[in-house]
């Protein structure tokens, strides 16, 4: 058996008033560089929630043809023949619903039993199943209501055999009976904000783990000129009510408590949506819903639910930003709003967001817009047959032009010209700015939590470095330290490790259960120097044999909940004021300024080197010391060495890291017991961890000392 699940599309756009005889569906509505609309969502991605049984469902319409409003499935059947057919749906408290497959009228009906979302037999007048024929291939089923109201169906199923025909209502149910026992809510309690150190120089907020839930949503079509839409209640909660057909045509309403709220629309297709004001309170509602003082639709058991962001203020200054969700809950369906924080008008709604990049977004949500003001984000659960799950909501996250000059502060004199278009094959689309540039600390470091350290653990001056080591038992010796270990099953992965025919290259995060940092709508990566990106998971490969490119993905990491991992703060090393003396003293009897000139001369076309733009995107030291500019400054430092050591010291007290490498690779060979004394090595349990620059710091204040011995 074949099986599939879909759940009915319907994306409104802005249109004219609807004709006679008019089919409305996905093409139709499109217009170009406008925002899409949501009724519900249409997605075969989720193969372990399959309810479509021995047929395929390929396409969902909405047919207007004279006074009557019907839903047109579009059905592909393996094998011509009959079968049973059953739907979810909610129906009108009042209403049954008319069958007809490929024109020919059905001799069963769709009868509800009870209000709310439910699972329908086709049957005759006594309850027993009534087959459909079906052709090979495509087929087009239409319902239609007997009080003519639009039909709501997330699942049509038909299957040959009547054993397997019934659709599971159990999340569903089970959802309304905690939603009447008040056991939910629509807020977690993680803090929305993000720390200052790393985040908020960005802007962008984000909250993981958000509840997302189903909240009553009802289409409606409309053919007059003008209409009046009537909502009414009698719960005491208070609710906010959504009309809408486009970005021109949204209202926002409210009830404080039981009445009836109105307004007036154009023809169209237009989305009733409810959500409970009271963030901790969802609950069940009967709903009424009146067209044109003359046509009542009533529900008794509506779910009102949903769950409302308040945004931050920033520093925003133009552009476009992403407000978007991931990682939501197997067959759950986000769809997201953004209104103005004051006055509540509806200024973007997306369901399944279509862009220019690689990811397919499926059924997660996204809007890039500019705004002008704090908006409030509602994100609620589109799928009733799947009513509870959570997702991560993040907001307003920069579009990264990476054609663009890219800011990088701590390089003020080096200005940095489009070194992502430079670098990588990304699309524009992909690319989210989530980091700022800086030389803190890198990807490796960013895969391990670590926020304030260079990390490179194959190199000698790295806390995680062991004499004898594998370059890959180097990296697999420092993430588990961070709690990770090496797998084989990507599906599972935490981090990825990136490698080119030269060596590693890079590392790469995205969400796990090891990480305290939210890592976007698939992967992210903190660019050598530059900022750190969200990204589509294999967005950065390059050529293996172009030691310029990261190469590709070569070793997958996941969360080892076996392994401990102590919290720790990464040491806070500087030079000490005796050190800064004994160096001031030391280069005023070594250093000549001829000897300085020649330094500065070579140390200045190595820097200029690392500072371009393929150079900037690399974390690797290797990289940095792979050309004849570094060749050049060691050569000449090996000549002149103390004087050179007491010059690349002096660079070291700008926290320069490039210089505490250089340092290493000059340093004597016959004072290579205080390298081994100097640089500190990771142990398990340690609360405060070394780093790269602390061992550089306290290798260079050894070698002070040392000159400064009498003997000397």
């Amino acid at each position: 058996m074949r099986v599939h699940f879909f759940i009915l599309a319907l994306f409104f756009y802005s249109c004219s008033s609807l004709d006679q005889d008019t089919i409305i569906d996905k093409e139709c509505l499109s217009v170009s560089g406008a925002p899409s609309f949501y009724t519900k969502s249409f997605s075969s991605t989720d193969a372990t929630l399959s309810q479509s049984g021995d047929v395929t469902v390929l396409d969902a319409k909405i047919v207007v043809k004279g006074d009557t409003v019907s839903s047109l499935f579009e059905i592909d059947a393996p094998t011509a023949g009959e079968y049973f057919l059953s739907v979810f749906m909610i129906p009108e408290d009042s209403s049954f619903y008319f069958i007809r497959c490929n024109g020919n009228d059905s001799n069963g009906l769709l009868r509800p039993k009870k209000p709310g979302w439910q699972s329908i037999l086709l049957a005759d007048d006594d309850g027993n199943a009534v087959k459909v024929l079906l052709k090979q291939g495509k087929n087009e089923i239409t319902f239609h209501s007997s009080s003519n109201d639009f039909p709501e169906i997330e699942i049509v199923r038909m299957t040959k055999s009547e054993s397997e025909i019934a659709i599971s209502t159990e999340a569903y149910d089970r959802y309304v009976e905690k939603l009447l026992g008040g056991t939910i809510k629509t807020k977690n309690t993680s803090l929305p904000f993000l720390p200052s150190l790393i985040y908020n120089t960005i802007g962008y907020q984000f909250e993981l783990d958000c509840p997302l839930l189903y909240s009553f949503t009802k289409t409606i079509v409309l053919t007059a000129d003008l209409n009046q839409i009537s909502v009414s209640t009698w719960v005491t909660s208070p609710i906010i009510i959504y009309i809408y057909k486009n970005a021109t045509s949204s209202q926002k309403l409210e009830l404080n408590g039981p009445g009836t709220v109105s307004t007036f629309v154009s023809s169209g297709t237009y989305t009733v949506h409810l959500r409970c004001e009271a963030q901790d309170g969802p609950f069940v509602a009967p709903i009424n819903i009146n067209y044109n003082g003359n046509t009542d639709y009533g529900y008794s058991l509506c779910p009102v639910s949903g769950h409302c962001f308040e945004t931050q203020p920033d520093n925003y200054t133009g552009g476009q930003v992403n407000f978007f969700t991931s990682c939501s809950s197997a067959g759950t369906n986000p769809i997201m709003y953004l209104e103005d924080f004051y006055g509540g008008a509806v200024r973007s709604i997306n369901d399944n967001y279509t862009g220019t990049g690689d990811y397919n977004w499926g059924t997660n949500a996204r809007i890039k817009t500019g705004y002008n003001s704090s908006p409030l984000v509602h994100i609620f659960n589109a799928s009733a047959s799947l009513p509870e799950g959570t997702c991560d909501l993040y907001v307003r996250v920069p579009f990264q032009d990476i054609s663009a000059y890219i800011p990088t502060p701590f390089l003020a004199n080096h200005p940095v010209s489009s070194p992502l278009s430079n670098s990588f094959t990304i699309k524009q689309d992909d690319t989210l700015l989530s980091g700022n540039s800086t030389d803190t600390y890198n990807c490796v470091a960013w895969a391990g939590d670590i926020i304030d350290a260079w990390v490179w653990p194959l190199r000698p001056d790295s806390p995680y470095y062991v004499e004898g080591t594998s370059p890959l038992g180097l990296f697999d010796g420092y993430f588990v330290s961070r709690g990770y270990s090496r797998t084989n099953y990507q599906g599972n992965a935490g981090i990825a490790l990136w490698e080119n025919d030269y060596g590693f290259t890079h590392t790469s995060i995205r969400k796990n259960a090891r990480t305290n940092y939210p890592h976007g709508y698939d992967w992210e990566s903190k660019i050598g120097y530059l900022p750190r990106i969200f990204h589509e998971k294999d967005a950065l490969e390059g050529p293996l044999n172009d030691p310029d490119k990261y190469g590709q993905i070569s070793y997958y990491y996941e969360h080892n909940p076996s392994l401990s991992v102590t919290s720790y703060i990464s040491e806070e090393k500087s030079f000490s004021e005796k050190s800064k003396e004994l160096l001031i003293k030391q280069i005023k009897c070594v250093v000549t300024k001829e000897t300085r000139d020649a330094f500065n001369n070579y140390y200045d076309k190595w820097e200029s080197f690392c500072l371009s733009p393929n150079s900037l995107i690399h974390s690797n030291p290797d990289f940095w010391m792979n050309d004849d500019s570094f060749r050049d400054l060691k050569a000449f430092c090996l000549k002149n060495q103390n004087a050179s050591i007491l010059l690349v010291i002096e660079q070291l007290l700008l926290q320069e890291i490039r210089a505490g490498y250089l340092l290493d690779e000059i340093f004597p060979e016959s004072l290579k017991d205080l390298k081994r004394i100097a640089y500190l090595r990771y142990k398990e349990g340690m609360k405060i961890l070394p780093t790269s620059m602390g061992n550089f710091i306290r290798l260079a204040e050894a070698y002070l000392t040392y000159m400064d011995e009498p003997s000397r």
